[in-house]
């Protein structure tokens, strides 16, 4: 046969296999995306090898099709006021959780045995989630409009600018070279343009434009010019070098400005769900399950902490960022996909020879697991969180409540108290200045080629490792902005807790105790989302691998040495908020 020949064969025999397993599986009422990966593993080359060879590039190029037009679909049911809604939380729970996962992934690597570049990849593969398969879940399963669904596709567009970010800074890394401070910054210059001049488009030109051309022409004119600007922003993100999926979900939001949105997602429906059936059949070819097989310790291992890692590190960032419990824990339960990203990243590691042969593999099989489990995870969320709220130990539920009850009654007081609202939000923009302080400092130090030379002499004299040396310098220069994050916790106490006493569920004589709850548990989550954000950029030197650690260790003992020093300013602090602010009388000491 001609090549022609053989790719309609390879796609017949895709969409044949494909038809049987949605059969097969919705007759047993189970996601019929699980199906199309068993049926796309039954037709893979390992599989079938004596009998045909499956032209994977060609099967990737209509995979990533269904992938556009997915994305597009889902941003013609969102609009620019919803996704302005859900930006800024988006961009700070998304922040923490990829922060998050990769330092989980990097220490599990550790523990394995893996050196530290095979660690870094494993941290960037799981940071990920699939678009793809939680879409599509969100979808079959009605819950499109639900307040965590806003929730979970804001944290995967950010995930999806993260992994382009990762990529950036992988591929050298791969290469044996520290990454480059010009390409990070290049990359967010392009991600800032792109926005911009989407938002231009949408402002200005395109709903204007679909709306002339949905009243003077037929449907099949408007599906052509919504599908051209469709292909177009997809093409001019992946120029920028940023997923096409972004573009596509980009300018399916500005063409939900027009009124003639509903009638474009309808015309694309049918051929988006064709599409997406192959994608999800690729994903199934790509898999060795000999190999697989071969490594299913691992592979489950890897799994099973990507979903718990995943559930906890989404649920911490969306409370975090003012979510309730029950949302957050949803949000979290909803992100157990690993995503088509870690595919990308774990590919680049092995074509550059920076991860072991088998690594792939494991990985593709992990992500299978995890893709199997979503659906299922996600349906059963209620229920699962039913169970935890039953079982749990009854101080923490106790605890949790508490918390929920004062984060509920600063709500209120936010919503129509805009003095307060500023008064935070002066406070958190300059935590955010200390925070890119922290990272910038941590970069600058991982950009220094051989950190320890100049030291040598200081550290043979002060009879200490050079490279202890280094470390306990660059944690030394983070404790200033870290000390005023802290201060400026403080002041957001302060103004938070007289927001929650006048909602009326708590007295004023309880002030001081909420003040300080308040005060230690924000505290707390600063320090836990500080340690895991500088600790893939620690210094690490071969003679001394526990370096990183033991220098953030240091850093922390001297950070609290701060607040012992300070105590007796935080009491008076207290004492003047109990008196002047909350009426409540002190004992003198």
């Amino acid at each position: 046969m001609d090549n022609n020949s053989i790719l309609l064969f390879e796609i017949a025999a895709i969409m044949i296999a494909a038809g049987l397993a949605a059969i097969l599986f919705s007759k047993f009422r189970a996601p019929v995306i699980i199906g199309y990966i068993f049926a796309g593993i039954l037709l893979s080359n390992e599989v079938l090898s004596p009998i045909w060879s499956i032209e994977i590039e060609t099967i990737n190029f209509l995979a990533n099709l269904g992938i556009i037009l997915l994305m597009f679909s889902i941003g013609i049911e969102f609009n620019l006021k919803r996704l302005k809604e859900i930006g800024g939380f988006a961009i700070l729970a998304g922040s923490i959780e990829v922060v998050i996962m990769i330092v989980v992934g990097y220490e599990v690597g550790r523990a394995m045995g893996w050196g530290d570049t095979q660690s870094v990849f494993l941290g960037a593969v799981l940071a990920i989630s699939s678009t793809a398969i939680i879409f599509r879940t969100l979808s079959e399963t009605g819950r499109m409009r639900k307040p965590y669904a806003d929730a979970m596709i804001g944290i995967l567009i950010i995930e999806d600018l993260a992994a382009v970010i990762i990529l950036t800074m992988v591929s050298p890394l791969a290469a044996g070279k520290v990454p480059g401070l010009e390409s990070f910054f290049a990359q967010i210059v392009a991600i800032l343009a792109f926005l911009a001049l989407s938002l231009v488009l949408g402002v200005a030109i395109v709903p204007k434009m679909i709306d002339r051309i949905g009243s003077s022409f037929d449907d099949e004119v408007m599906l052509l010019v919504s599908m051209g600007l469709c292909f177009g922003m997809a093409i001019f993100a992946f120029w920028l070098g940023l997923s096409v999926a972004i573009g596509a979900f980009i300018i399916g939001v500005i063409i939900s400005e027009s009124s003639q949105g509903e009638r474009i997602s309808k015309k694309v429906c049918s051929i988006k769900e064709m599409f997406m059936a192959i994608f999800f059949v690729s994903i199934g070819l790509l898999i060795d399950p000999f190999t697989v097989l071969a490594n299913l310790p691992l592979v489950l291992i890897i799994a099973a902490i990507f979903i718990v890692g995943k559930t906890v590190a989404v649920s911490i960032a969306c409370m975090v960022s003012n979510k309730d419990i029950r949302t957050s824990l949803t949000t979290g339960l909803g992100m157990v996909a690993m995503g088509e990203f870690s595919f990308v990243i774990a590919k680049v590691g092995v074509d550059t020879g920076a991860v072991s042969g088998s690594f792939y593999s494991v990985v593709i099989g992990a992500a299978i697991i995890t893709m199997v489990a979503m659906p299922l995870v996600f349906k059963n969320s209620d229920a699962l969180i039913d169970v935890l709220a039953r079982r749990a130990p009854r101080n923490v539920i106790v605890f949790v409540k508490r918390i929920e009850g004062m984060r509920l009654e600063l709500d209120k007081c936010l919503a129509v108290r805009a003095d307060r609202r500023r008064q935070i939000s002066y406070q958190l923009f300059w935590i955010l200045i200390d925070f890119t302080l922290v990272f910038l400092i941590q970069i600058f130090v991982l950009a220094i080629n051989d950190l320890t030379a100049p030291l040598r002499p200081i550290a043979e004299w002060m009879n200490i490792v050079p490279s202890l040396l280094a470390s306990i310098v660059s944690v030394a220069l983070i404790i200033p902005p870290v000390v005023d994050m802290l201060f400026r916790v403080r002041k957001i106490g302060y103004v938070a807790v007289q927001g929650i006493l006048e909602g009326g569920r708590y007295s004023k004589d309880s002030g001081r105790f909420v003040l300080k709850m308040f005060v230690n548990l924000t505290t707390a989550v600063l320090g836990v989302i500080l340690f895991l954000s500088v600790l893939p950029f620690a210094p690490i030197y071969e003679e001394l691998p526990i370096i990183p650690v033991a220098g953030i260790v240091i850093g922390g003992i001297v950070a609290w040495l701060l607040w012992d020093a300070n105590k007796a300013t935080y009491a008076k602090m207290c004492t003047v908020l109990s008196e002047g602010l909350l009426n409540e009388p002190t004992d003198k000491k």
